[in-house]
């Protein structure tokens, strides 16, 4: 468990805690959640506190394994199991709310809309995502030059893909999503904006 606890140390993940539990606040108990990619479990104490029942999917046995071992995971209420995201095994509107955090900086546009598109398909009316975008740029000088070398630099170390807030608008247009709750995580001295996002699907 050392991977959770080194990054549960820092603000960002602290942020996401209490962004998750907010937008959980808003929602009804006793939903079918399913949790994607569900990494080490680390939303399982907030699903157990408002009696959800929970999905957790994950492409990598490794962290399958991890949050089998959670402290809150509990056969009873949640299951768990490996499957690609953008390529769901069930049925559509078969949850009532999907989950997708620290996903979608880690793939390019396209995977983004597909993902949100599955996650649509297969929930009944909501899902609650974090996403980092790149701001649009309100001056052209100096700082923006630095920015925009910060960002290049990252996209060379592989770590994290940055996406214009445009590639998130088009993916949720795509996927009939609407954002109904935004909640602030941090802004990057790259001038990239991290939230969590409550979205509400429309006809």
């Amino acid at each position: 468990m050392l991977y959770a606890n080194v990054r549960s140390q820092g603000d960002k993940w602290k942020n996401e805690q209490k962004a998750l539990q907010k937008c959980l606040k808003i929602l009804p108990d006793s939903l079918n959640v399913l949790d994607v990619p569900v990494g080490t479990g680390r939303f399982f104490p907030f699903y157990k506190e408002h009696h959800h029942t929970v999905t957790g999917l994950d492409i990598s046995p490794d962290m399958l394994a991890m949050a089998r071992r959670h402290d809150d995971f509990s056969e009873e209420h949640m299951s768990l199991a490996e499957a690609d995201i953008t390529a769901l095994p069930y049925d559509n509107d078969f949850f009532d709310v999907a989950v997708c955090m620290r996903f979608f900086n880690l793939v390019n546009a396209d995977v983004c809309s597909q993902s949100l598109r599955e996650l649509s398909r297969v929930s009944k009316r909501y899902a609650i995502i974090g996403f980092r975008h790149i701001n649009k740029p309100s001056h052209f000088g100096v700082q923006a030059i630095k920015q925009h070398i910060l960002r290049f630099v990252k996209s060379l170390k592989g770590k994290i893909v940055l996406h214009d807030i445009e590639v998130l608008n088009q993916a949720l247009a795509n996927a009939h999503f609407k954002i109904v709750q935004e909640e602030f995580i941090e802004k990057r001295a790259d001038d990239t904006t991290y939230c969590v996002y409550l979205l509400e699907k429309y006809d």
